[in-house]
């Protein structure tokens, strides 16, 4: 199916109703009404599909969006992420520093009690 103008080519031909026989102006009353009661003319068609295209790029445009707000969300997730394991290392770091001398202080506070009871 070629596209004439990004619309198919089914709906870029104009629809035509059946010829029409010449005669009586009451036949060609009836060959009117028959017209207005046909389903979509050629221009019709063409707005039809113009106006499913532009819905298309709208479903689109709006997926676009929905995309890149979803990616800045997850962007700020992992920055977050990254933010609080740095103060959790360093929160580790701090009490590894602070294990470390209390040792030495209940080290000192034995050695202390042990001379003062001369063991």
């Amino acid at each position: 199916m070629e596209k004439s103008g990004g619309v198919p080519v089914e709906f870029a031909q104009g629809w035509e109703l059946p010829a029409q026989q010449k005669g009586s102006p009451q036949a060609q009353e009836e060959g009117e009404a028959q017209a207005a009661g046909a389903l979509v003319t050629g221009d019709q068609s063409r707005l039809l599909w113009a106006m499913v295209e532009q819905q298309i790029a709208q479903a689109q445009a709006l997926a676009e969006k929905e995309r890149e707000r979803a990616d800045r969300a997850q962007e700020e997730a992992i920055a977050k992420e990254r933010a609080l394991l740095a103060q959790l290392s360093e929160k580790e770091r701090a009490i590894g520093e602070l294990a470390g001398e209390l040792r030495a202080v209940k080290e000192q506070r034995r050695g202390w009690l042990d001379r003062l009871l001369g063991r």
